[in-house]
């Protein structure tokens, strides 16, 4: 599980790539065969690594420490992303996300939509 604000970007993608099913040592080669990752319940304190799912249609986000939405703009061909459980504050960080279809972001902290 991972705890710390200061986790680097690297031990950040291997518990990723450990929570769903993909091997780090070969993220770079089979990254863009993935189409839908997953983090639940793991503590992640950012959004890192996603250029190396070039073809991720799907992500989930959910029980994150995360504050903001950041780190997308690899995302171009994602369809639905759920942020739900987390500190996301503010509507932001989206506009890379020209395909999405689906946005999920229940028990955030967002007070008002702008």
């Amino acid at each position: 599980m991972i705890e710390s604000e200061n986790l680097n970007q690297e031990e950040i993608i291997k518990e990723l790539c450990l929570c769903n099913g993909l091997s780090y040592e070969m993220v770079g080669q089979e990254g863009s065969d993935t189409s839908k990752l997953e983090m639940f319940f793991l503590g992640y304190p950012r959004i890192v690594g996603l250029s190396l799912f070039p073809n991720l249609t799907s992500l989930t986000i959910v029980a994150q420490d995360i504050k903001e939405i950041s780190g997308l703009e690899p995302c171009l061909q994602l369809k639905e992303l759920w942020i739900a459980e987390c500190c996301i504050e503010k509507i932001e960080g989206l506009q890379e996300c020209r395909n999405l279809e689906k946005l999920y972001l229940y028990f955030n902290k967002i007070s008002k939509i702008e």
